[in-house]
């Protein structure tokens, strides 16, 4: 008996044994499928059981946690869309740096040319004040000499009037000697008289008296002949003394003209040496204006490169972000299938993460960060959030998860798309527009979910 009932008792736990063995190779099977599903522990109550329910629970919560943790990640790191606000400012931001330095570049060029410019019209108005300055000495000694023609004729005038005024005394002896021949001539005739009275004796001054007769009226005639000479020569004096007369009024009008015209070219050579100033100051001020142009030309230069530098980060540090997600991801899918005790709201977390993940894709697809095929995202009923509204719907429309879900949740998956497409197309017009109606149609999304 004693040995029977001690034989009843090993089988007993031979048994249990083996359908504790059974049980583990059940859970064990479920957790290296995918697809299986069922109570994740132990059915019976024993002690062994009971400790290894406590042991798969525990090692069940700190996969979860971690799980949730990565879920938790994952949407940090999705909410950093405001990466391709950085991109698109630091790209903005990098081609007004390049407009701004080309255009400096430019104007730097145009600057240098001005100054070139400048200094030649300096030394082209340098010479023009040398030549003009030479040309007023010149002037200034022709004036000298017209002055002094003015004064010579001013002395021929005098001379010519002193001269008709000669004339006038010779004619005054040319009237004494025709006085002193006409009395000449009285006489000898007198003298002629006497002698014929005397007859013989008065011959010879009778021929005498002849002979003073033709002197006296050969006098004459030469005082006459000298008279009309000086009468003649006191008319030419006349009208070459009219001629100075007027040539000396000429003159002086032209010496007032000439003395109007000195005071201009005195006001000219002191605008000359003015402008010459001026243009000395203007290169001055050029070339100083050149060399600011171009130490801000060549900071302008540095911080366009720098710029560059800071673009590169900016596309390398968002390329790194994005490397992160996706590890974050793998992670996420490679752990997902095993994750079968979820509690409450917990299965919710990974349904949120995987749609912020299309959105994070479609935004890092617009940065250039990764190239997509649209048709690697799925529509709105293949997903398991899609499959659950769509069977929700079917048997319920009206339920409050379809009600608030639905139409966001089309939407987060239709946009997805059409940014993916629009990108790989290069149509890029409405992208903006679709990104703003993916991040409303993903808060709603979101708002349900939580």
């Amino acid at each position: 008996m004693f040995k029977f009932g001690k034989n009843d008792e090993v089988n007993q736990e031979d048994f249990s044994t083996h359908q504790l063995i059974d049980e583990l190779e059940r859970i064990y099977e479920m957790n290296a499928n995918y697809g299986t599903s069922g109570d994740a522990y132990l059915q019976g109550n024993n002690e062994i059981e009971i400790m290894i329910n406590k042991i798969l629970e525990l090692k069940n919560s700190q996969v979860r946690e971690q799980f949730l943790l990565n879920s938790d990640l994952i949407e940090f790191v999705t909410q950093m869309d405001y990466v391709k606000d950085m991109v698109d400012h630091i790209a903005i931001q990098k081609e007004s740096m390049e407009e701004v330095a080309a255009s400096s570049e430019e104007m730097s060029h145009a600057i240098e040319e001005v100054a070139n410019h400048v200094q030649t019209s300096l030394n082209t108005t340098r010479e023009a004040v040398s030549i003009s300055t030479n040309s007023l000495e010149t002037i200034s000694e022709s004036f000298k000499y017209i002055n002094k023609s003015f004064e010579e004729m001013n002395i021929a005038q005098d001379k010519m009037h002193n001269v008709a005024e000669n004339t006038k005394e010779i004619d005054a002896v040319v009237n004494i000697i025709n006085e002193v021949a006409e009395r000449t001539n009285l006489l000898a005739l007198n003298a002629s008289i006497e002698a014929a009275r005397s007859g013989d004796a008065g011959r010879g001054f009778a021929v005498v008296a002849k002979e003073i007769k033709k002197l006296a009226e050969s006098t004459k005639n030469s005082a006459n002949y000298i008279k009309d000479m000086v009468k003649k020569l006191r008319d030419e004096i006349g009208v070459s003394e009219q001629a100075i007369t007027e040539a000396v009024h000429v003159f002086s009008t032209g010496k007032e003209h000439l003395d109007q015209a000195v005071l201009s070219m005195d006001k000219m050579e002191v605008s000359l040496d003015g402008i010459n100033s001026v243009f000395e100051s203007i290169t001055a001020n050029v070339e100083e204006q050149s060399a600011t142009t171009q130490e801000v030309t060549a900071r302008l230069s540095e911080i366009n490169h720098q710029t560059q530098m800071l673009s590169d980060i900016c596309m390398k540090t968002g390329q790194g972000i994005y490397t992160i997600s996706t590890m974050a991801e793998n992670l996420r899918n490679t752990a997902l299938p095993y994750f079968k005790d979820f509690r409450g709201n917990q299965r919710l977390k990974p349904i949120a993460a995987e749609h912020l993940l299309w959105k994070w894709k479609a935004y890092n697809a617009v940065c250039g960060f990764v190239k997509l095929d649209e048709d690697c995202l799925g529509d709105h009923t293949t997903c398991t959030l899609g499959k659950h509204l769509e069977y929700t719907k079917q048997s319920n429309p009206r339920d409050e998860m379809v009600v608030k879900m639905y139409e966001p949740h089309k939407k987060v998956h239709a946009l997805s798309k059409e940014i993916i497409r629009a990108v790989n197309r290069g149509n890029r017009s409405n992208i903006a527009s679709y990104l703003r109606e993916l991040d409303e149609a993903t808060v709603e999304l979101m708002k349900g979910l939580k």
